[in-house]
């Protein structure tokens, strides 16, 4: 595989996709979060009921990540710097953020009187987001960066959680409002930006790029939820591959989108959007869905399909084809 340039890694919306969501219960099962510029894939790995091992995955070689002293780990994201990020039960058994380099895996806390956190991205500078709870008991956005994490606020409601951040340090995620919708926002310099809807009553955003594109998943007018990106103040759906729902998991620089939509037949495919048209990337031999959850500057695209076996494996698509990477449920 040849090394593609840096990406922004994106989160599956699970809950969209009972296929891709049921295999991912199975002991062994694997999930595929993105792939940086050394082409290192990070995912995490079902080790059994309950419990899962966060890896790293290159040159046909898988490393497990370990644990903050629990039983499970599941990766986010990792960055061109080889850094990886997630959650991370520790000795207590309570979900802690953990970012993980050179072989370590670090506890980076909570805000201040919370329990649990979880860290969902990273930028090439370390900058670390996601969510957390809080003393008052209630869940919001936090920045981390230098040992200090930063508590990013809502949209004028109870809760938030911060998805993805750029190279910029723009973060983008998803709050609560005053009247309990949840939107999609863009938090930059201290001030959260609300993105709107596709005129229907929730957004989330899931990715955004250096060049400003944010993607992510909105209902529209019509009461559907549709994948979209948003840019100079607008947001725009994506469509779908003819079924009724669609969620952009990830954004490159020149505005290509990956993600996963229904087909006619009420299947799930992953999809690359490029100039206005989204093309179905279809799904491997014998298989019946795919999702995508990361996409690069070359327009290379990860994620993770069904066989005709039923196994969950990972794969790359470029130039037309989706290369299977198998199932890693072997040893390292």
């Amino acid at each position: 595989m040849r090394h593609p340039v840096p990406l922004v890694l994106g989160f599956l919306l699970l809950a969209s996709q009972p296929a891709a969501l049921a295999a991912q219960q199975q002991e062994g099962a694997v999930a595929a979060r993105g792939i940086n510029a050394e082409g290192q894939i990070v995912g995490t790995r079902r080790t059994g009921p309950g419990d899962s091992r966060a890896f790293v995955w290159q040159d046909g070689r898988r490393v497990d990540l370990g644990t903050l002293g629990g039983r499970s780990s599941k990766a986010a994201a990792i960055n061109d710097e080889g850094q990886v990020v997630g959650e991370s039960r520790d000795a207590g058994g309570r979900a802690r953020a953990f970012l993980w380099q050179d072989g370590n895996m670090t506890d980076i806390g909570t805000l201040p009187g919370g329990s649990w956190s979880t860290a969902l991205a990273l930028n090439g500078d370390g900058f670390v987001v996601g969510q957390s709870s809080t003393g008052g008991g209630q869940v919001h956005a936090f920045r981390w960066t230098e040992g200090r994490m930063t508590d990013l606020g809502t949209l004028g409601g109870s809760s938030s959680s911060a998805a993805a951040v750029n190279g910029d340090g723009q973060i983008v995620g998803e709050s609560t409002v005053r009247s309990g919708e949840m939107h999609a926002f863009l938090w930059h310099e201290g001030r959260m930006t609300d993105l709107g809807t596709l005129g229907g009553s929730w957004s989330s955003a899931a990715a955004a790029s250096d060049s400003g594109h944010v993607v992510g998943q909105s209902v529209n007018r019509s009461g559907f939820a549709q994948a979209f990106i948003w840019t100079e103040g607008r947001m725009t759906g994506l469509g779908t591959l003819g079924g009724s729902w669609s969620s952009a998991a990830a954004v490159n620089e020149k505005g290509y989108v990956a993600g996963q939509s229904a087909t006619r037949s009420g299947r799930t495919h992953a999809f690359l959007w490029a100039d206005g048209r989204m093309m179905d990337l279809g799904t491997l031999p014998g298989g019946n869905w795919s999702s995508a959850t990361g996409i690069n500057g070359d327009g290379q695209v990860v994620g993770i399909a069904d066989t005709g076996s039923g196994e969950v494996h990972l794969f790359v698509w470029e130039e037309g084809r989706m290369i299977d990477l198998g199932p890693q449920t072997g040893g390292q």
